[in-house]
This record gives structure tokens, sequence and C-alpha cells, in this order.
């Protein structure tokens, strides 16, 4: 194909590719159809377009927004959480902000000008700025492969290399210090500090549980986390005594399990607790922070402590993975501190 050609819109790239694909389909079965497809707008990928502004007539910011939220609607699909949502939103408009080009138009260049831009003004850590590299690189892919940008500026932008330490979990010292700085009466805090603590959920399943999704009589419950994946977790012998301690005070009809001190009225016109949300567990943890003097006390610490824990104790690193929920194996590994001495004991241990 022609390295510079004058422009043409989305609309005529998806409509050429319709057509060869339509022509091609009583010659191709899908495997190779789908093949073509990706050839297609690889292909689409190389051109150089020419384009001839005084014919364009758009409003720049519109369609940057539109395109935004045609990939935001995407990965809401895939199952991302809201979080996960308005931290893309978020990232890729800021980029949008400062580059003030249109979708189309963005250069590696402009990019590696951003990235700088954005390092600089936040005095920002390599892995952070790695971070918005990431969510880049996922909304420029993924627009590329779906035909909306015709060169994707993110093809030569390497991996932003930072120093991956091994983040410490709770000491058993710490983990007794907290339970002991938890007011008697606080019987929510000290719900949320077990669960977390035997099972290594994450934030955002936590803030979801229903009270339904307890089964105290096979000590399990049902999490909906990363990608809306449903899973089983384990309760330990405290959990289960401090849930049920908490839910006993219960005099609402919230189906969630964890809900502010606070009410307010619902869609139905009824005054209660509404759901505990990310800032209201985090808030408490700061709290629980202080009042103990342990540092860094944060829901993702809780699934190093765990992950820590069952290594340290003989738990094949398979099922680790399984209980922390992870897809890679390798991303369990990251949140496990191996003592080398626990390594050389275990290579004996089965080498033997």
């Amino acid at each position: 194909m022609s390295t510079a050609i004058d422009y043409i819109n989305m609309d005529a790239q998806k409509q050429a590719t319709d057509e060869i694909l339509s022509r091609m389909e009583k010659y191709l079965n899908g495997t190779q159809l789908y093949e073509l497809n990706k050839i297609l707008n690889d292909e689409f990928n190389k051109v150089t377009f020419t384009k001839k502004r005084e014919d364009l007539h758009y409003d720049i910011e519109s369609e940057n927004r539109f395109v935004l939220n045609e990939f935001i609607n995407m990965k809401r699909i895939e199952g991302l959480s809201k979080r996960t949502l308005d931290k893309y939103d978020y990232e890729i408009w800021k980029m949008f902000e400062y580059l003030g080009k249109h979708y189309n138009d963005i250069t590696t260049d402009d990019i590696r000008q951003y990235l700088q831009y954005a390092q600089n003004i936040n005095d920002a850590s390599n892995r952070t700025i790695d971070n918005y590299r990431k969510s880049l690189n996922s909304f420029f892919n993924t627009m590329s492969d779906n035909g909306y940008i015709y060169k994707n500026p993110m093809t030569r932008i390497s991996p932003i290399k930072y120093e991956k330490k091994v983040k410490k979990p709770f000491s058993d010292e710490e983990i007794e210090v907290m339970r002991l700085a938890i007011p008697e009466e606080d019987l929510l805090t000290r719900a949320i500090f077990e669960v977390l603590l035997c099972s290594g959920i994450r934030l955002g399943g936590l803030v979801n549980l229903n009270r339904n999704d307890l089964d105290f009589n096979s000590m399990t419950f049902k999490v909906t986390e990363k990608g809306n994946k449903e899973r089983i977790c384990y309760l330990n012998d405290a959990a289960k005594v401090h849930l049920k301690k908490y839910l006993k005070t219960r005099t609402d009809n919230n189906p969630a399990l964890f809900v502010a001190t606070h009410t307010r009225v619902n869609k139905q016109g009824v005054r209660e607790p509404p759901r505990i949300m990310h800032n209201g567990i985090e808030r408490r943890m700061r709290e629980l922070s202080k009042k103990s003097r342990v540092e860094n006390v944060h829901p993702h610490r809780f699934r190093r402590t765990v992950a820590s824990k069952l290594i340290k104790r003989g738990m094949p690193i398979d099922q680790v993975q399984k209980v922390l929920g992870h897809d890679n194996i390798s991303t369990t590994m990251l949140y496990v501190e191996v003592e080398q001495n626990a390594v050389k004991l275990n290579h004996q241990k089965y080498t033997n």
C-alpha cells in the first residue's frame, strides 16, 4: 500500500474493509477472514495520511471525546470496574488536553513529549509514568485494532524501566498491634480487617460483597472482582466470628455486606445506610494506621500478607494463585517475599 495518500475518513476505511471481507467470504473460512481483517488494519496503520484541513471542518475536542467514549464503552463491555474506567478516562483525556490534537494526528513524538511533561509537572516516578504509558497503550491499541486510528503512535514507545521493589507484608507483631488498636465497639472495622486478613480479597471485591454471598456452613463467600469474574474465597474462624457479631447489629434491609455508619434515602425512598465504598474503607485503614502506629496500612497490603503467609507455611504457589484470583502465576510471585532459607529447605524436601 502507498505510504502517502490523501485523507480518507474512518467510515470510508471501514466501508473498504467490509467490502473486501464480504467479497472474500465465499473463499475463506472464519479464521482466515479474521486474519485478513487484521492484515487490512495493519496495512492502514502503515499509511501516512496527508490530511487536507480545509476539507475536514471538524471539532477536535468533540471527536476526541467521542472516540474516548467509544473506548470506555468497549472496556466496560469487557467487564472492567468503574474505578478502572474512570482512571482510563482521566489519564487519556489529560493527554488530549495537553496535546490539543485530533486523535488521528497524534504521533510517537507527541506521546514521548506528553510523558516527559507528566513526569516533570508531577515529579512522578518511572513506575507512575509507565502506568500512564500502559493506559495510552491500551487506548491506541484498542482503537487501532477496531479501525478508528490509522497509524498507532504507541508501536515505538517502549516500556519505561523502573526498580521493582518487593513490598513487605505485615509482620505478626504488626497484625496483633492493629487488632488491639481497633476499638471494641467498632465491629465494622474489625470485620473488614479479619476478612481482608484471611482472604486477601481485592478492595473492589470487598465493597461489592453482599450478605447473601456468605456461606458460614462451608466457610466460604462468593466474590466478583476484576473483569466481573466470580470466584470463591475462604473464611477462617476469626473472620466468621466477627462477621456474625457485626451482622447482628444490622437492622437495615441493605443487601450490602458492609455499610457506612451514616444513612441516606435510597431509590425506594427509605432512609438506610449506603454500601461502604472504596474511600470509606481506605479512610478506616488510614485511621487504623494512625492509632496503631503501623505504617502503610491499606487493603492491598493485606493481599501481600496473605500470599507471604501461605507460601511460608508450605502452600504450593499454584494454589496461592487460586486464593488470590490471579490469571498468571507470574503475578502471584510479585506479592511474595520468599526467604532463601525457606527455598533451600523446600529444595531439599522435594529433591531428596
